[in-house]
């Protein structure tokens, strides 16, 4: 294997060396700066390394509709945990949670549940089992009682304190105005399934463990080369490199596709030894490929059957 496709191999690359790829492909500047603003915006996930390991609290993402509620009433009453609330109060207070506006069936449905909960001049609130994510679609639900080691590389959600550090950097690499924001959430990590989520934590004597305000020093910014090749693919019409391998097992089914239609379809399309690609792109594929698809012109694919015929023989 050549040297160009080691990068291939590797399950993550640096914010530097993406960068460089970047630039590669797209043939012009791809800075940090950028791929801090296309995290940002949504368009790319970047990830975090954690060479000294680290130690979090561990949940799951949960659609909305299925999160967990609870109702509290002051400091003297435990609160009414969710297996304690019927469904149809649970839907009402998600629906209040994410702003949803509340018919007066709904309204009177709820404070009759809590009245007959609590005394009527206990002062009562209702919420989530945990933080909603941006988009109000899912709940973040952390169960804080474990603390359990962790280590390699995790996904910034961009759901917590993490997304207010990534803003930090960009600023910091465009030489913008300072980030002085501040923001109670936990720095909030997914694995690559995105199905757990971590709550970074730090340790004191006093404390005991609690959420850590930022990304660790210790812990490396990087990139996913799967996520690189994502982000690639979907913006460029240059493929990725792939390995001779799996190239030679394309052109040679392509190869042995063209010497069957050849034999199938009679003379018009030569033989199967030597099809005549030209006639075979102009009755067979031409009428369907359309403008949008790259790579499908008809040098090119006589090129490829050439290649791939070579490859059978």
């Amino acid at each position: 294997m050549s040297k160009s496709r080691l990068h291939t191999l590797k399950k993550w690359v640096t914010l530097q060396k993406a960068a460089a790829q970047l630039s590669e492909v797209f043939e012009e500047d791809v800075t940090e700066a950028d791929l801090f603003q296309f995290a940002l915006e949504g368009q790319l996930k970047l990830s975090v390394n954690l060479v000294n390991h680290g130690y979090a609290r561990l949940g799951a993402v949960v659609p909305v509709d299925q999160a967990a509620v609870w109702i509290h009433a002051g400091s003297d009453y435990l609160p009414t945990m969710n297996e304690d609330i019927p469904e149809s109060i649970r839907e009402v207070i998600r629906a209040a949670q994410i702003g949803r506006p509340l018919s007066e069936d709904n309204r009177c449905a709820l404070a009759g549940f809590i009245s007959e909960r609590y005394p009527s001049d206990a002062s009562t609130g209702a919420t989530l089992s945990g933080m909603l994510v941006p988009d109000d679609s899912a709940v973040v639900e952390i169960d804080y009682s474990k603390v359990h080691p962790i280590s390699g590389v995790w996904d910034l959600s961009l759901y917590g304190a993490e997304r207010l550090d990534i803003e930090r950097r960009l600023m910091d690499e465009l030489d913008g105005p300072a980030v002085e924001l501040n923001t109670l959430d936990d720095v909030l990590l997914l694995d690559e399934t995105r199905q757990i989520v971590a709550s970074l934590q730090t340790y004191s004597r006093d404390v005991g463990y609690f959420p850590i305000e930022r990304i660790p020093d210790d812990a490396m910014l990087v990139i996913r080369q799967s996520e690189l090749q994502r982000f690639i693919n979907e913006r460029s019409d240059t493929p990725l490199e792939m390995s001779p391998r799996v190239e030679d097992g394309h052109l040679k089914t392509i190869a042995i596709m063209a010497k069957a239609l050849a034999h199938q379809g009679g003379k018009q399309f030569g033989d199967a030894e030597k099809p005549n690609v030209s006639r075979g792109y102009e009755v067979l594929l031409a009428p369907h490929i359309t403008e949008d698809m790259q790579g499908l012109s008809k040098s090119s694919l006589s090129e490829r059957i050439k290649r791939g015929l070579q490859l059978v023989r």
